[in-house]
């Protein structure tokens, strides 16, 4: 079933008297799936918005403009066709029958194709090429691969994976990081693999001379073991000192427990990812902290020093602007209902995705609106939007030359001050996108060692031939070494064991030894005639006698 509702401004004619031929009928197609829990990108999401903005629009612009809006259900078109057609596809043959068949206004009205998700970009631009329409990618838009001249696909979706590609790229080139070791995980939300596909792709240019490892994971799967990404890491340190980590944040947490206890956060390694500013707004992308509150907490800081993070700026809003807002939403919340009969709560609506579905049609109209000469000229009305910052009723919102709405970006490291992520480098809003440091972190970084090196000195495995001769050279000067170490302390015991043994000889050489102490007989003998001829002349008994007797 294809869901149809037109919104014309009736009372144009009736109170101003205006014919409806002489109105500009402009009238959207807006292809994608409904149901909500397959991505932000749901025409759930997306089409209240839609109708609100036509509605609006309408009232702006009345007896300028008419818009009107059809919402192409691709599951319709899936169960139609038995499963046959893929979703991307059914887009495709969506649009192509709503353009042949189903417009109003084939002849004199303006066309315009407003994608949402899952939509295969480059055979829908080449069918607005074809036709001379405009092309809007209000999600998740990468890059057409439409080469022919025409207007380029205008992308109002809050998360570019073009321009965070290239935000990764601009990183890995400021501090000429050349061989990245990138993971994908398929269990994380499926804007995380687009943005690993896109980084690949752009780090493959021939501008770039970039060496890129890549793994994909499944990180559910691997954090049932003990030590969930050993493996994965014992793989990195060997090829690579830079990994790139495209997951949920709570996975990246845990990849970094486990290399700090394999000490590869000590800052020769470097890690980056991308997640949200906001977790409780994109609590799909999970919490970017290290503090989850559980005993892991003491190392997860310690290992959050050798993380970088790149994070679009969340738009700044008043209280007045957040008030709007929030009543918008909860009126789509409201009309969602009446058109698909589904519901969900504040929490799950994606808030900047329907914001930017919104302001598609605001300024189309208002580009529409400013000009009468090329509204049927595409590549015309589209320069109208390039280089050009367009004031919102809750954002501002930039195009570049290519098409591509632009956000600020910055790269966030963990203050030891603050033990919280805080911005370091921010990209220039001048439209360059070239990075410029805010903040320095070389006393914040593990080891002072910053930035870490591409490649060690002697290899990634120590494997170079001059380190190992220089090792081969540092183990023969220690064997060295210690051979005239053991030469000189054994010199050096025998030296002072003679100069004990001499000194002992000096100082008691004086000292008879006992056999030199006994007196010879014939010494003695002599002794006795010469006492008893002494005593005969005193009359006294000799000692001779006196030894007889005894």
């Amino acid at each position: 079933m294809i869901f149809l509702r037109q919104y014309c401004a009736i009372f144009v004619w009736s109170v101003f008297g205006i014919p409806i031929e002489c109105l500009v009928q402009v009238e959207i197609a807006c292809p994608g799936f409904v149901d909500t829990r397959r991505g932000d990108g749901a025409l759930g999401f997306s089409a209240p918005a839609f109708e609100a903005a036509v509605e609006e629009s309408n009232h702006r612009y009345s007896g300028i403009l008419n818009f009107s809006a059809v919402f192409l259900s691709e599951e319709e078109r899936t169960q139609a066709l038995d499963g046959a057609v893929l979703p991307g596809d059914a887009c495709v043959e969506l649009v192509a029958h709503w353009y042949y068949t189903q417009r109003r206004f084939p002849s004199d009205g303006v066309s315009i194709i407003m994608g949402t998700g899952q939509a295969d970009w480059t055979r829908l631009h080449e069918l607005a090429a074809n036709w001379n329409t405009l092309y809007f990618q209000t999600v998740s838009y990468v890059r057409s691969g439409y080469r022919l001249p025409a207007a380029p696909v205008l992308s109002t979706g809050p998360v570019s994976l073009l321009a965070v590609g290239q935000t990764f790229v601009n990183l890995l080139q400021f501090y000429r990081w050349r061989t990245v070791y990138l993971v994908s995980d398929l269990d994380s939300p499926g804007v995380f693999n687009g943005l690993a596909r896109q980084l690949d792709d752009l780090s493959g240019a021939d501008s770039f001379n970039f060496t890129v490892f890549r793994r994909v994971i499944k990180a559910r799967s691997l954090e049932r073991s003990r030590e969930p990404y050993g493996v994965l890491l014992d793989d990195f340190c060997k090829i690579s000192r830079v990994m790139v980590f495209f997951g949920r944040a709570n996975f990246v947490r845990r990849m970094l427990i486990d290399a700090w206890t394999r000490n590869m956060t000590n800052g020769e390694y470097v890690y980056l990812s991308w997640g949200s500013a906001d977790a409780r707004r994109h609590d799909k992308f999970g919490n970017f902290s290290w503090s989850y509150d559980d005993h892991h907490d003491e190392i997860a800081r310690r290992a959050f020093g050798s993380l970088l993070v790149i994070q679009q700026l969340e738009p700044v809003r008043n209280e007045r602007s957040l008030s709007a807002l929030a009543s918008l939403l909860a009126q789509l919340r409201q009309r969602v209902r009446k058109l698909f009969n589904i519901s969900y709560t504040e929490r799950e609506q994606p808030r900047e995705e329907v914001v930017a579905s919104y302001a598609s049609i605001i300024l189309l109209a208002q580009n529409l609106a400013s000009t009468s000469i090329y509204r049927h000229d595409a590549p015309q009305l589209a320069q109208r939007f390039l280089n050009r910052t367009f004031s919102g009723e809750f954002d501002d919102i930039y195009f570049d030359g290519s098409g591509m709405r632009r956000r600020q970006t910055a790269v966030l490291h963990l203050s030891e001050r603050a033990e919280q992520l805080e911005m370091f480098l921010l990209e220039s809003t001048d439209g360059n996108s070239e990075l410029q440091e805010v903040r320095n972190i070389s006393r914040d970084w593990p080891g002072n060692s910053w930035p870490p090196r591409n490649e060690p000195l002697c290899g990634y495995n120590n494997e170079r031939a001059v380190c190992q001769k220089l090792v081969l050279g540092s183990f023969i000067a220690e064997l060295t070494v210690s051979c005239l170490g053991c030469v000189l302390l054994v010199g050096t015991f025998t030296g002072h064991r003679l100069l004990r043994i001499h000194r002992i000889q000096y100082e008691t050489g004086w000292v008879l030894e006992h056999q030199h102490l006994r007196i010879r007989p014939i010494l003695l003998t002599s002794a006795c005639h010469l006492s008893s001829a002494s005593a005969n002349i005193h009359g006294e008994a000799s000692v001779c006698d006196t030894h007889a007797e005894a």
